[in-house]
């Protein structure tokens, strides 16, 4: 506890017990105290929690499943059965269960997620997809849709919605497609209404191919 006053000036020991002179602490006893200082917070430390990662996991929307149970209904058993931007929507499945089903998603988490059902999504953006469908689903989707007309087969139809951020049928319908129904849901059961009606986000719409006589 003893130390000679020089001024403001005050010998100090360092953790050796070593004097150290004022104003003459060296750079390496700088760094070797801060590397003590370290070395206690690194064995003091909590081990960090172990990060779960979580799979993205596939939903079914009882809706959408309804609609495309009315579709078939009206128009039959489509073929093939085409889901650009499908993301983790697998409705499809129940909705046509008897149909080659398409998914395509350039996102790798919708690649991840479907393979868990057993589902295989194509990881390509629709401008790089060539194939042709008798019936394809534009829902929320990130791309103009459409593009989804290089890949309708001759008479074939889409099946689109209307949602706020992400418009199809909005789109569809100004290009001239023709519209053959419009669906909603009310009281869990699927509605027909006019063809006359404004869009609405909430409805599903049917559209024909340019040459679909129906």
């Amino acid at each position: 506890g003893f130390y000679k006053k020089m001024g403001n000036n005050k010998n100090t020991s360092n953790s050796q017990g070593e004097i150290i002179n004022p104003g003459s602490w060296a750079e390496e006893e700088i760094n070797k105290k801060a590397e003590e200082i370290l070395a206690g917070a690194r064995t003091s430390e909590e081990p960090k929690p172990e990060i779960v990662t979580r799979l993205p996991k596939p939903e079914y929307s009882e809706s959408l499943i309804k609609i495309y149970q009315t579709y078939e209904n009206i128009f039959g058993t489509p073929r093939s059965v085409f889901y650009p931007a499908c993301g983790l929507d697998i409705s499809p499945l129940r909705g046509f269960p008897n149909s080659e089903l398409v998914f395509l998603d350039p996102a790798e988490y919708s690649v991840v997620g479907m393979k868990q059902e057993g589902i295989q999504v194509i990881q390509k953006g629709i401008e790089d997809y060539h194939e042709k469908h008798d019936l394809i689903l534009i829902m929320n989707p990130h791309f103009n849709p459409l593009l989804a007309l290089n890949n309708l087969e001759y008479g074939g139809r889409i099946i689109a919605n209307n949602y706020f951020g992400a418009p199809a049928a909005g789109p569809l319908k100004e290009f001239g497609l023709p519209l053959l129904r419009r669906l909603t849901m009310e009281n869990g059961q699927v509605v027909e209404l006019p063809l006359e009606s404004r869009i609405d986000h909430e409805h599903c719409f049917v559209f024909g191919g340019k040459n679909d006589p129906k």
